[in-house]
């Protein structure tokens, strides 16, 4: 029985930092819409803005538990992601492709 409580908890609080990342992303979208006029909402858009806010925050999750950072900044932690997830993504996948692209040009040579 212990050990599914110690499951249950580890489960609930991963859960959890994904519905932090979740409102982030959810902030980050209505200011959006927001800001630009032009803009209309779209249901698809902000379950993309979703899907992504909890990926990015799940990570950042599990980046905090190996950098042993307490509970609190780790909920912080994984809600400022969330709101940040579409230019982490897009930072991540541009630095991504310049290591790449120099490792290709180191193997070439």
């Amino acid at each position: 029985m212990e050990d599914f409580e110690i499951f249950f908890k580890e489960i609930a609080s991963y859960l959890w930092m994904i519905c932090l990342g979740v409102m982030g992303g959810t902030v980050n979208y209505v200011s959006r819409i927001r800001r630009d006029s032009k803009l209309k909402f779209s249901i698809i858009e902000l379950l993309g803005e979703w899907f992504a806010s909890g990926f990015v925050a799940l990570m950042t999750a599990y980046a905090c538990l190996y950098l042993e950072f307490n509970f609190p900044l780790t909920a912080v932690m994984c809600g400022i992601s969330g709101h940040l997830a579409g230019r982490i993504v897009y930072m991540l996948d541009t630095h991504g492709q310049r290591l790449l692209e120099a490792a290709m040009k180191k193997l070439s040579k």
